[in-house]
C-alpha cells in the first residue's frame, strides 16, 4: 500500500476529496457487501474459498444447524458448491 506523504493544511480550510471509484463500481461493491453482511454467509464464502473439492449444501447446513444456510433460490446456489 502505498504511503501518501503529509500536506501541511490551513486549520478551518477543508478540501473536497478527489472521488476515485466510478459510481457503478460501488453500486456493485455495496451489493455484494450487503451480501456478506450475515456472518453466516461470510464463513460460507470462507469456506468455499478454501475447498479444495466440491462442498455439498448438506455440508454446509450440518456445519451451521441451518436448513437454509445461505442456499436456495435466494442466492441462486444449486445442491453443489464447485470451487474456482
Amino acid at each position: 500500500m502505498a504511503v501518501l506523504p503529509m500536506v501541511e493544511r490551513q486549520r478551518g480550510v477543508c478540501c473536497t476529496p478527489e472521488r476515485r471509484m466510478p459510481a457503478e463500481r460501488v453500486e456493485q461493491l455495496t451489493e455484494a457487501l450487503k451480501a456478506l453482511s450475515d456472518p453466516t454467509r461470510l464463513e460460507i464464502v470462507a469456506i468455499l474459498r478454501d475447498a479444495t473439492e466440491p462442498v455439498c449444501v448438506c455440508d454446509l447446513t450440518s456445519t451451521f444447524d441451518r436448513r437454509s444456510a445461505g442456499s436456495g433460490p435466494s442466492t441462486g446456489f444449486g445442491p453443489t458448491f464447485r470451487p474456482r
